[in-house]
């Protein structure tokens, strides 16, 4: 039954939470927030790994050769409960040609679990190789939190001084650096850096090798590699 997978959903979910340190609920800036947001984030996690073969069989039918990133669950109808009856799993599709369409899917429970019901593309954003990207550009005043995760469940909150560390690699990436990337995209659950901003924009980085992949460009910085597995082993 459809149902038993939303439970299992939510369990697996609440195990990922609890199996975090519960410092990590809390910032330096609000120690007494209430936790729900990250708890709910663990739970939207889940989903989207749970949702995975079928949005990207739905992706499959509108794109020949393309990555998918920046998954993030909209919810219909404000609603305490979750998980909810319908939903819209919003993301990025970046295409050969280095033009990104940001994509919509929406999903309705039914007797067979969550069905895809509707498909739209909301925008197209044109990649400009020679563009000094954004990300290289900020500081740690930009940035409100960082995390990196890697498989399903796992992950670690960095602290500030680590957010310097990672400001600090990233401005010293250079042009030459940053070409376009073709290749299929990184199986396994690959580790990646999560990077929230203030103006509450998320950027993802995924690590492939010695670079990490962003927007259908791949950024050659092997030290960023390091700085990952030096803090999940």
């Amino acid at each position: 039954m459809w149902w038993r997978r939303i439970i299992l959903i939510w369990v697996l979910g609440l195990a990922s939470f609890t199996g975090m340190n519960c410092t990590e609920a809390y910032s330096q800036e609000s120690p007494t927030k209430y936790n729900d947001d990250i708890q709910r984030k663990c739970l939207e996690e889940v989903l989207i790994f749970e949702l995975r073969p079928k949005f990207m069989s739905v992706l499959g039918k509108e794109y020949d050769n393309f990555l998918f990133g920046s998954p993030r669950i909209i919810p219909i109808k404000k609603s305490d409960s979750y998980p909810q009856q319908e939903f819209i799993l919003e993301g990025r599709v970046t295409k050969q040609d280095s033009i990104s369409d940001v994509v919509q899917i929406t999903f309705k429970a039914s007797t067979d679990g969550y069905k895809a019901i509707n498909f739209h593309i909301i925008r197209n954003e044109k990649s400009d190789e020679t563009m000094n990207l954004d990300l290289f550009n900020l500081s740690v005043n930009d940035i409100n939190s960082a995390e990196i995760k890697w498989l399903v469940n796992n992950r670690i909150m960095l602290k500030k001084n680590e957010i310097y560390t990672l400001v600090s690699l990233l401005k010293g990436v250079q042009k030459d650096n940053i070409t376009q990337y073709k290749g299929p995209a990184p199986k396994g659950g690959p580790a990646r850096i999560i990077i929230h901003l203030k103006s509450n924009k998320k950027i993802s980085l995924v690590l492939n090798r010695d670079s990490f992949l962003l927007e259908g460009r791949q950024v050659y910085l092997p030290e960023l590699n390091e700085f990952i597995f030096t803090r999940i082993n």
